[in-house]
Protein backbone atom coordinates (compact mmCIF):
# COMPACT_ATOMS: atom_id res chain seq x y z
CA UNK A 1 0.00 0.00 0.00
CA UNK A 2 1.38 3.46 -0.81
CA UNK A 3 1.90 6.11 1.85
CA UNK A 4 -0.71 8.85 1.89
CA UNK A 5 -2.99 7.21 -0.69
CA UNK A 6 -5.59 9.96 -1.37
CA UNK A 7 -8.58 7.59 -1.36
CA UNK A 8 -7.58 6.18 2.02
CA UNK A 9 -7.13 9.63 3.48
CA UNK A 10 -10.50 10.71 2.12
CA UNK A 11 -12.17 7.55 3.47
CA UNK A 12 -10.88 8.25 6.96
CA UNK A 13 -11.49 12.02 6.64
CA UNK A 14 -7.80 12.78 7.13
CA UNK A 15 -5.74 15.55 5.50
CA UNK A 16 -4.19 14.49 2.22
CA UNK A 17 -0.61 14.71 3.50
CA UNK A 18 -1.01 12.32 6.46
CA UNK A 19 -0.39 8.58 6.42
CA UNK A 20 -3.10 6.70 8.33
CA UNK A 21 -1.60 3.21 7.99
CA UNK A 22 1.67 1.34 8.44
CA UNK A 23 1.50 -1.07 5.52
CA UNK A 24 3.92 0.97 3.42
CA UNK A 25 7.07 0.30 5.51
CA UNK A 26 6.37 -3.45 5.39
CA UNK A 27 5.82 -3.39 1.64
CA UNK A 28 8.92 -1.21 1.24
CA UNK A 29 10.92 -3.77 3.21
CA UNK A 30 9.76 -6.46 0.81
CA UNK A 31 10.59 -4.51 -2.35
CA UNK A 32 14.02 -3.52 -1.01
CA UNK A 33 14.77 -7.13 -0.06
CA UNK A 34 13.46 -8.42 -3.38
CA UNK A 35 15.55 -5.91 -5.35
CA UNK A 36 18.77 -6.92 -3.57
CA UNK A 37 18.24 -10.69 -3.79
CA UNK A 38 20.26 -11.24 -6.99
CA UNK A 39 23.26 -9.55 -5.38
CA UNK A 40 22.82 -11.40 -2.10
CA UNK A 41 22.74 -14.74 -3.90
CA UNK A 42 25.98 -14.00 -5.78
CA UNK A 43 28.79 -15.47 -3.66
CA UNK A 44 31.57 -13.10 -2.66
CA UNK A 45 35.30 -13.98 -2.69
CA UNK A 46 36.84 -15.61 0.38
CA UNK A 47 39.10 -12.62 1.11
CA UNK A 48 36.08 -10.36 1.50
CA UNK A 49 34.14 -12.95 3.49
CA UNK A 50 36.96 -12.96 6.04
CA UNK A 51 37.06 -9.15 6.07
CA UNK A 52 33.32 -9.03 6.73
CA UNK A 53 33.35 -11.64 9.48
CA UNK A 54 36.30 -10.09 11.28
CA UNK A 55 34.90 -6.56 11.15
CA UNK A 56 37.89 -5.34 9.09
CA UNK A 57 35.66 -4.42 6.17
CA UNK A 58 33.59 -1.85 8.08
CA UNK A 59 36.72 -0.34 9.63
CA UNK A 60 38.61 -0.14 6.33
CA UNK A 61 35.65 1.25 4.39
CA UNK A 62 35.17 4.00 6.99
CA UNK A 63 38.89 4.81 6.99
CA UNK A 64 39.15 4.79 3.20
CA UNK A 65 36.05 6.97 2.87
CA UNK A 66 37.38 9.48 5.42
CA UNK A 67 40.76 9.57 3.65
CA UNK A 68 39.02 10.15 0.32
CA UNK A 69 36.80 12.91 1.73
CA UNK A 70 39.86 14.83 2.95
CA UNK A 71 41.51 14.94 -0.48
CA UNK A 72 41.73 18.23 -2.31
CA UNK A 73 39.53 18.54 -5.37
CA UNK A 74 42.69 19.05 -7.40
CA UNK A 75 44.25 15.80 -6.17
CA UNK A 76 44.42 13.31 -9.05
CA UNK A 77 43.42 10.58 -6.58
CA UNK A 78 40.14 12.33 -5.82
CA UNK A 79 38.25 10.62 -8.64
CA UNK A 80 35.09 8.98 -7.33
CA UNK A 81 35.44 5.85 -9.50
CA UNK A 82 38.08 4.10 -7.40
CA UNK A 83 36.15 4.42 -4.15
CA UNK A 84 32.91 3.42 -5.84
CA UNK A 85 34.48 0.36 -7.46
CA UNK A 86 35.99 -0.69 -4.14
CA UNK A 87 32.90 -0.41 -1.92
CA UNK A 88 29.73 -0.48 -4.05
CA UNK A 89 29.42 -4.28 -3.84
CA UNK A 90 28.70 -4.00 -0.10
CA UNK A 91 26.18 -1.22 -0.62
CA UNK A 92 24.25 -3.50 -2.96
CA UNK A 93 24.07 -6.04 -0.13
CA UNK A 94 22.95 -3.53 2.52
CA UNK A 95 19.24 -3.44 3.29
CA UNK A 96 17.91 0.12 3.07
CA UNK A 97 16.32 0.98 6.43
CA UNK A 98 16.51 4.74 5.95
CA UNK A 99 12.78 5.19 6.58
CA UNK A 100 13.35 4.31 10.26
CA UNK A 101 14.64 6.66 12.93
CA UNK A 102 18.18 5.64 13.91
CA UNK A 103 18.18 2.77 11.39
CA UNK A 104 20.31 -0.34 11.90
CA UNK A 105 22.90 -1.40 9.34
CA UNK A 106 21.82 -4.76 7.93
CA UNK A 107 24.07 -6.60 5.51
CA UNK A 108 23.37 -9.87 3.69
CA UNK A 109 25.93 -11.87 1.75
CA UNK A 110 26.57 -15.36 0.44
CA UNK A 111 29.60 -17.58 0.91
CA UNK A 112 29.33 -21.03 -0.65
CA UNK A 113 25.91 -22.41 0.25
CA UNK A 114 25.40 -20.13 3.25
CA UNK A 115 23.74 -16.71 3.48
CA UNK A 116 24.81 -14.50 6.39
CA UNK A 117 22.64 -11.70 7.76
CA UNK A 118 24.56 -9.33 10.03
CA UNK A 119 23.35 -6.26 11.91
CA UNK A 120 25.03 -3.35 13.62
CA UNK A 121 23.02 -0.81 15.61
CA UNK A 122 25.85 0.94 17.47
CA UNK A 123 25.17 4.19 15.60
CA UNK A 124 21.43 3.91 16.17
CA UNK A 125 21.03 6.71 18.68
CA UNK A 126 18.57 9.53 19.30
CA UNK A 127 19.75 12.24 21.69
CA UNK A 128 22.74 9.96 22.36
CA UNK A 129 20.46 7.18 23.61
CA UNK A 130 20.75 3.77 21.95
CA UNK A 131 17.52 2.75 20.24
CA UNK A 132 18.18 -0.98 19.93
CA UNK A 133 18.60 -3.71 22.55
CA UNK A 134 21.22 -5.67 20.61
CA UNK A 135 24.20 -3.78 19.21
CA UNK A 136 25.69 -6.40 16.88
CA UNK A 137 25.01 -9.90 15.70
CA UNK A 138 24.67 -12.27 12.78
CA UNK A 139 22.61 -15.19 11.58
CA UNK A 140 23.69 -17.83 9.08
CA UNK A 141 21.26 -19.88 7.03
CA UNK A 142 21.64 -22.42 4.22
CA UNK A 143 20.73 -20.79 0.90
CA UNK A 144 17.66 -23.03 0.53
CA UNK A 145 16.37 -22.08 3.98
CA UNK A 146 17.03 -18.40 3.36
CA UNK A 147 15.02 -18.49 0.13
CA UNK A 148 12.21 -20.35 1.91
CA UNK A 149 12.12 -17.62 4.57
CA UNK A 150 11.98 -14.93 1.87
CA UNK A 151 9.05 -16.68 0.17
CA UNK A 152 7.27 -17.12 3.51
CA UNK A 153 7.60 -13.38 4.16
CA UNK A 154 6.21 -12.61 0.70
CA UNK A 155 3.26 -14.98 1.16
CA UNK A 156 2.36 -13.59 4.61
CA UNK A 157 2.61 -10.01 3.33
CA UNK A 158 0.43 -10.94 0.36
CA UNK A 159 -2.26 -12.36 2.66
CA UNK A 160 -2.14 -9.36 5.02
CA UNK A 161 -2.37 -6.87 2.14
CA UNK A 162 -5.32 -8.72 0.61
CA UNK A 163 -7.12 -8.70 3.95
CA UNK A 164 -6.49 -4.96 4.25
CA UNK A 165 -7.89 -4.35 0.77
CA UNK A 166 -11.00 -6.38 1.58
CA UNK A 167 -11.53 -4.33 4.74
CA UNK A 168 -11.18 -1.09 2.79
CA UNK A 169 -13.53 -2.31 0.06
CA UNK A 170 -16.13 -3.16 2.71
CA UNK A 171 -16.21 0.49 3.78
CA UNK A 172 -17.77 1.31 0.39
CA UNK A 173 -15.82 4.55 0.15
CA UNK A 174 -13.90 3.55 -2.99
CA UNK A 175 -15.37 3.12 -6.43
CA UNK A 176 -14.54 0.23 -8.75
CA UNK A 177 -11.73 2.12 -10.50
CA UNK A 178 -9.97 2.91 -7.20
CA UNK A 179 -10.26 -0.70 -6.05
CA UNK A 180 -8.88 -1.89 -9.37
CA UNK A 181 -5.94 0.49 -8.95
CA UNK A 182 -5.26 -0.91 -5.47
CA UNK A 183 -5.25 -4.43 -6.87
CA UNK A 184 -2.85 -3.38 -9.61
CA UNK A 185 -0.47 -1.81 -7.08
CA UNK A 186 -0.71 -4.94 -4.97
CA UNK A 187 0.23 -7.13 -7.92
CA UNK A 188 3.18 -4.90 -8.81
CA UNK A 189 4.48 -4.88 -5.24
CA UNK A 190 4.22 -8.65 -4.74
CA UNK A 191 5.13 -9.71 -8.27
CA UNK A 192 8.52 -11.04 -7.22
CA UNK A 193 10.16 -9.36 -10.19
CA UNK A 194 13.04 -7.44 -8.62
CA UNK A 195 16.00 -5.82 -10.25
CA UNK A 196 18.45 -7.87 -12.27
CA UNK A 197 21.86 -6.22 -11.88
CA UNK A 198 24.95 -7.56 -13.57
CA UNK A 199 27.26 -9.75 -11.53
CA UNK A 200 30.07 -7.95 -9.76
CA UNK A 201 33.39 -7.83 -11.59
CA UNK A 202 35.54 -8.86 -8.63
CA UNK A 203 38.77 -8.14 -10.53
CA UNK A 204 37.68 -4.50 -10.73
CA UNK A 205 36.82 -4.51 -7.01
CA UNK A 206 40.21 -5.87 -5.96
CA UNK A 207 42.06 -3.55 -8.33
CA UNK A 208 40.29 -0.55 -6.77
CA UNK A 209 40.94 -1.81 -3.23
CA UNK A 210 44.65 -2.25 -3.95
CA UNK A 211 44.79 1.22 -5.50
CA UNK A 212 43.23 2.77 -2.40
CA UNK A 213 45.48 0.71 -0.13
CA UNK A 214 48.55 1.93 -1.96
CA UNK A 215 47.47 5.57 -1.88
CA UNK A 216 46.23 5.69 1.71
CA UNK A 217 48.55 3.19 3.39
CA UNK A 218 45.49 1.53 4.96
CA UNK A 219 45.36 -2.16 4.10
CA UNK A 220 42.28 -4.34 4.02
CA UNK A 221 43.72 -7.58 2.65
CA UNK A 222 46.86 -8.94 4.38
CA UNK A 223 49.93 -8.52 2.19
Amino acid sequence: MPVGHPEFNAAFELPADLDPHLAYPVARLWTDLNDMLPGVLEAIPDELVEALRSGRWDEWRAQATNWFDELSENDERAGWDNLYDAVSWSGARTLDMGYLAAPPQILLWRSGETVTLSWDTRDGRIDDVLCWLESQGSLRLPVTQFLAEVEDFRARLDAAMRQRMQEVAALNFLDAAALTDLERQHQVTLSGEGRHPENVDWDVVFKAIRQLEGWSGMYLIPQ
